[in-house]
């Protein structure tokens, strides 16, 4: 299931600067982080029953 944070942008253009690219950077980072939290356990879990 996928769950959407920020809203779509559909169509328009976008101004990029610095600073917003640098707060997306970091925002992705902590999305990235809380996808491997919820998915190592999992995992661990599919490793320990294939052995």
């Amino acid at each position: 299931m996928t769950y959407t944070v920020e809203p779509d942008v559909v169509g328009g253009s976008v101004s990029v600067d610095a600073d917003s690219v640098s707060s997306g950077v970091e925002v992705l980072w902590a999305r990235l982080q809380l996808v491997e939290a919820r998915v190592r356990p999992i995992v661990v879990v599919e490793r320990g029953s294939r052995l």
